[in-house]
């Protein structure tokens, strides 16, 4: 089992749809929870940096709190993003399951689950400042900023990327292309945001 779901996380990266294809084939249950948990956490901790979460919070505290509720992200977010996903894409035409839309769902997180190793890097050079608004530090340091900002700017690429194979495996599971798949990913939350904006503009 390790040894496949290696081959799938190699092969994610440069065959996104194969590597998916191979994942339903193989799917296990049990890796899926896991998934699911290590995204969530994933998913806890970047929005702690980026809501500045240390300004209120102690580091330790943040860590408590990532693995305490990280798993319920985990599980919220894979709900919704297989549950727009699947709607979206059975209205530009796919053929596709809703098991199969939870499976490509879920192993597409694995290129953002990989973005421990940025985080693990931030982590050890900002320590508490990754949490706050405030970064003295930081700030008096230029190898530290210039730091930030490259691992800023790997982090950005690694959500694109993981946006992109997202695309691609619900694109396999539904038989159709990958913009067609990428459609499925972003149109719904983006007509929501839309929504809001307008609603914001006019109240």
């Amino acid at each position: 089992m390790m040894e496949s779901i290696r081959e799938i996380f190699i092969s994610m990266w440069r065959h996104p749809k194969s590597a998916i294809r191979q994942a339903i084939d193989q799917h296990s249950r049990k890796f899926t929870i896991w998934l699911v948990i290590l995204f969530g956490i994933t998913l806890f901790v970047e929005q702690a940096s980026n809501r500045n979460l240390g300004d209120d919070f102690s580091s330790f505290t943040i860590f408590i709190l990532s693995l305490l509720l990280g798993p319920l992200f985990g599980m919220t977010a894979w709900v919704f993003l297989s549950g727009i996903s699947y709607g979206t894409a059975r209205i530009l035409g796919g053929t596709g399951t809703w098991e199969e839309t939870r499976i490509a769902t879920t192993w597409a997180t694995l290129p953002y689950i990989s973005k421990w190793i940025v985080l693990f890097f931030q982590l050890i050079m900002f320590r508490g400042e990754l949490f706050t608004s405030e970064t003295p530090i930081m700030d008096a340091s230029p190898f530290l900023m210039v730091s930030f900002l490259l691992l800023s700017i790997l982090d950005f690429a690694m959500t694109f990327w993981y946006i992109y194979v997202f695309s691609n495996a619900i694109a396999e599971v539904h038989d159709f292309s990958a913009w067609k798949g990428f459609l499925s990913v972003i149109l719904i939350p983006l007509l929501l945001v839309l929504f809001l904006f307008i609603l914001a503009t006019v109240l």
